[in-house]
């Protein structure tokens, strides 16, 4: 971001889950994003595909978006230049945030999907994605 551009917010209905078939040629497609891409064109249309994908998947809101994108203007200048941002998805809002609430949020509305009442998850000890989960 240039400091010119905002944010995208979107937004999803609050607790609805809905089920979509991903047809075999867009599952290609999906597979394929993890592979290098030799032009950045391709690489474009591969990761507006998979956004337009990833809209249709259940999913239930936990966490406060867009989380802001800050500029790390000290460490920019001591490195001689490259402006570097960091995404603070420590502002998620749930349980010290982080990418883990993104993640819960597509399990929580594949859960409703199939008509789950309760949640119920593993992790090691100080696990972060139980301590959202319980949240």
């Amino acid at each position: 971001m240039d400091g010119t551009q905002s944010p995208t917010k979107v937004g999803f209905p609050t607790g609805r889950a809905e089920r979509v078939e991903i047809d075999s040629e867009t599952k290609k497609h999906l597979i394929d994003l993890a592979r290098p891409c030799e032009h950045c064109a391709s690489c474009s249309l591969r990761i507006q595909l998979a956004a337009m994908q990833i809209e249709r998947l259940p999913r239930f809101p936990l966490a406060q978006l867009p989380t802001p994108v800050e500029k790390l203007e000290r460490l920019s200048r001591e490195l001689g230049g490259p402006q570097l941002l960091i995404k603070r998805d420590d502002q998620t809002g749930l349980a010290l945030g982080g990418n883990k609430t993104r993640k819960l949020e597509f399990l929580v509305g594949q859960a409703l999907e199939q008509g789950a009442d309760t949640l119920v998850t593993a992790g090691a000890a100080q696990s972060n994605h139980c301590r959202q989960t319980a949240a």
